[in-house]
């Protein structure tokens, strides 16, 4: 590799283009099916990348939505894999906790439909991992969740330790030039990293570049040497948690690999779902206490929008256990 192998190199956080169980008839779903896009404040930011690597929380369905809140959580209509096309995205991983959640046929179904529209997908259990040349340059990508199955085991996501990726990139990518594990890991709403350094290191002696992390749904650090990047989360890009702001805030990770000089610094882009589900720069809307509005939300949301009946399902089942 030389200088001229430059790339530029995006990375996101959690992408959930579905309702959450309390967002049903009035979340992401709604806004979509009305022709908002989250993404048009902040696209001009995010073009020209050679790959921009997100992780995807909800399949995309071409079917109906069966009744009942279990099957029409965190499944999104087919527009959504369009208006993420446009945002920039190119590679998905769908190795996580919910993208199987609805079975095997959703799951695989909204694979076939990420790669008839060119999305490269990484984190399927068959083949967790793809090779792209960009402007000449192998890259390795595989995808990873280490995080446990409330679902169950549909058999589509790879689940697996840390030997597996070992054996994976001795076996597959020994002839790359840059490699990037995306890995869905850690606990929800923490800043805790636990052992997750221990777990980068080993990744790092394993020749890996780029550690795309996920799953917390809030920022955490990251590390930039000339040899590798570290995320250990980006928050989420895009998803409809709105009630605790620490949820609303990511970052998009725009770095610029040089070839054999590695890494030359990276840039930044801050950003906040608003009200509307929608992508801003910069927080905006109310800037009542946050326990005032998390409470005035629920409420908001419980009897002032659309899916009440559902949503009370779910509080049910939720307070008793039932989840």
């Amino acid at each position: 590799m030389t200088t001229e192998n430059k790339l530029k190199i995006a990375l996101a956080g959690d992408i959930c283009c579905g309702d959450h169980y309390f967002n049903m008839g009035s979340g992401l779903v709604s806004a979509i099916q009305k022709g908002s896009d989250p993404f048009a404040v902040i696209r001009d930011k995010l073009q020209g990348c050679d790959l921009f690597m997100g992780n995807l929380e909800s399949v995309i369905s071409v079917g109906n939505f069966e009744s009942g809140y279990k099957n029409q959580a965190f499944i999104a209509p087919p527009e959504a894999a369009d208006l993420l096309d446009f945002s920039g995205v190119n590679v998905l991983n769908v190795a996580n906790n919910h993208f199987e959640q609805h079975g095997p046929r959703k799951a695989r179904d909204c694979i076939s439909l990420l790669r008839d529209k060119g999305y490269i997908v990484v984190g399927e259990k068959s083949k967790p991992w793809e090779i792209v040349n960009a402007k000449g340059v192998n890259v390795f990508i595989v995808g990873v969740s280490m995080v446990d199955k409330p679902h169950g085991d549909a058999g589509v996501v790879f689940y697996h330790d840390i030997s597996h990726v070992e054996n994976l990139l001795k076996n597959e990518a020994s002839e790359c030039d840059l490699k990037a594990i995306s890995i869905h890991w850690g606990e929800e709403n923490t800043l805790d990293l636990h052992d997750r350094n221990t777990l980068v290191e080993k990744l790092l002696d394993l020749g890996i570049n780029i550690v795309h992390g996920h799953h917390p749904h809030i920022l955490q650090d990251f590390i930039l040497s000339d040899n590798s990047f570290v995320s250990y989360s980006l928050g989420n890009f895009i998803f409809d948690l709105n009630w605790n702001d620490a949820n609303r805030f990511s970052e998009c990770i725009l770095l610029n690999w040089n070839g054999d000089l590695g890494f030359n610094g990276l840039e930044l882009v801050r950003n906040f779902i608003n009200d509307e589900f929608q992508l801003s720069t910069k927080k905006i809307g109310s800037r009542r206490r946050e326990a005032a509005r998390k409470l005035s939300y629920f409420l908001f949301n419980l009897f002032g929008k659309g899916g009440r009946g559902q949503k009370i399902a779910f509080l049910m089942d939720k307070m008793f256990g039932r989840l």
